[in-house]
């Protein structure tokens, strides 16, 4: 059965941070925040309702009883700007994939935050899904995908969302998942349940032979 469309995460599969974070908790620290209590709120924000630098800044007045953001969010801003990097081989599939099916992104977090990255990146798509990670569902996405366009194969470095997928009764005729696993970004454990790729060229591969 043909692909007849193609759906990508972006963080850790289409755009990475060059620094590996490192300048976002140098500044964090610069703000008196340990690394540890920076690291714990950002998780919280990215697993509960989506990373946004506003949200961020509103926790961490809350912990230091101060307001942050006229001086904070500038250089955090400053940061992702000079520090949101797509892949090599992104933008290359991005097009070639455009030239055969649509091309959604579908991403876990605050939509604003996402889709600026894209503009960082300045990569190319047709459709740009951002679901709350709390509570929130790729597979939702995913389903309406094969239901517009038939059978869809499904891009994301972190198994869970890519067990969600099986979990909501989709079959691998109908979406083939892929768990890519990125030299330059953090990466979750294999999963035995998806086909495990390092790059966009081994999806290409398998999707359209």
């Amino acid at each position: 059965m043909e692909v007849k469309c193609m759906a990508v995460d972006l963080d850790d599969t289409l755009v990475y941070l060059k620094d590996g974070r490192a300048g976002f908790y140098k500044i964090l620290a610069e703000w008196g925040f340990t690394h540890e209590l920076a690291e714990q709120i950002t998780r919280e924000i990215a697993f509960g309702p989506g990373f946004s630098f506003g949200r961020l800044i509103k926790r961490l007045e809350v912990e230091s009883g101060h307001p942050l953001s006229a001086g904070l969010l500038p250089r955090l801003t400053t940061y992702q700007e000079r520090n949101v990097t797509p892949y090599p081989d992104s933008r290359k599939y991005l097009e070639r994939w455009l030239g055969l099916v649509p091309v959604a992104i579908v991403t876990a977090a605050d939509s604003n935050h996402q889709m600026r990255k894209l503009e960082i990146a300045d990569l190319p798509f047709s459709e740009f899904h951002a679901v709350e990670p709390r509570g929130g569902s790729k597979a939702m996405i995913i389903r309406d995908l094969y239901r517009r366009y038939g059978r869809v194969a499904f891009v994301d470095d972190l198994p869970m969302n890519l067990d969600g997928i099986r979990q909501a009764g989709l079959t691998s005729e109908q979406v083939l998942t892929f768990q890519i696993r990125r030299p330059l970004s953090r990466q979750s454990e294999p999963s035995p349940h998806h086909q495990q790729v390092t790059s966009l060229d081994e999806v290409d591969a398998a999707a359209f032979g």
